[in-house]
């Protein structure tokens, strides 16, 4: 979604998700391992903001966004 977005690797980001609760608990749970991950400062759970994909994880439809951060 980075390169979707037009965003750089190096670029700090927000993540948001909304639509699915089995989704939301694991971002809640493994929170700190994602962030670290892909360079976010937060996970942001049940609304959507910046650029915006459905996503179907698993048999799991999310809505997840991402936003860079100045």
């Amino acid at each position: 979604m980075r390169k979707e977005a037009g965003f750089e690797v190096m670029d700090k980001i927000r993540i948001f998700a909304s639509g699915n609760e089995t989704i939301g608990h694991i971002l809640d749970k493994f929170r700190e391992q994602i962030q670290n991950e892909v360079l976010a400062q937060s996970i942001e759970l049940n609304q959507v903001q910046g650029y915006q994909k459905e996503w179907n994880i698993n048999g799991e439809k999310v809505v997840l966004g991402v936003e860079k951060l100045a």
